[in-house]
C-alpha cells in the first residue's frame, strides 16, 4: 500500500533507507565535484541536503522544512534531466 507508514517500526526502516540514500547521494556529489562537474555536484548535493532533512525528521516537525525539502528535491533532479538532455 502505498501512503504514510503505520507503525513505528516502518517509519525507521523508511528514515534509515533515506539517510543510506542520502549519503550514497553526498558521495556521487563529492565524485562529482572531483570529476570536475559542478552541475551534477550542485544535483547530488541538493539530493543529499533532501534526504539529510527526511531522514533527520526536520520535514515531521516544520512544515516549511518539508517545502525545503521538496524545493531541494525538485531542484535536483531538473538539474539532472537537463544534464542527462544536453549530453
Amino acid at each position: 500500500m502505498i501512503g504514510r507508514p503505520r507503525t513505528p517500526a516502518e517509519t525507521k526502516r523508511l528514515h534509515t533507507f533515506i539517510g543510506v540514500a542520502a549519503v550514497l547521494w553526498l558521495g556521487a556529489a563529492i565524485a562529482a565535484v572531483i570529476d570536475g562537474d559542478p552541475l551534477m555536484a550542485v544535483s547530488w548535493g541538493s539530493l543529499a541536503a533532501f534526504g539529510g532533512l527526511s531522514a533527520g525528521g526536520a520535514i515531521n516537525r516544520s512544515k516549511g522544512m518539508a517545502y525545503l525539502a521538496i524545493g531541494l528535491l525538485v531542484v535536483g533532479v531538473a538539474i539532472s534531466m537537463g544534464v542527462f538532455v544536453i549530453d
